[in-house]
């Protein structure tokens, strides 16, 4: 079970189970809220690149209802915000550019 250490998440490493590997700080992790602007900015990309492949199999009828569940589960934080912007502007008929 993770705890708070001084109000703030702990540091990932072997002791809490570990994030990969040598992953450091939790601050290093993409979705930590401190996480640098260009690594949100990556995980946005990211995220976007999984929903619009999605979408180019759904367009090809390949895809299945299980893969968006699958893809909503695996993502969070600024990966999923990318995702969910590129459903809604498919949703809302606009292209991604």
């Amino acid at each position: 079970m993770m705890t708070l250490e001084n109000g703030k998440p702990p540091t990932a490493g072997k002791q809490n189970g570990g994030f990969g590997q040598d992953a450091g700080d939790a601050r290093n992790r993409p979705n930590y809220p401190d996480a640098s602007p260009s690594t949100q900015a990556l995980q946005v990309i990211e995220g976007e690149a999984y929903a619009t492949a999605f979408l180019a199999r759904l367009q090809a009828q390949q895809a299945r209802a299980e893969e968006l569940t699958t893809l909503v589960q695996f993502l969070d934080g600024a990966m999923l915000h990318g995702a969910c912007r590129v459903l809604f502007k498919a949703l809302e008929g606009k292209h991604h550019a």
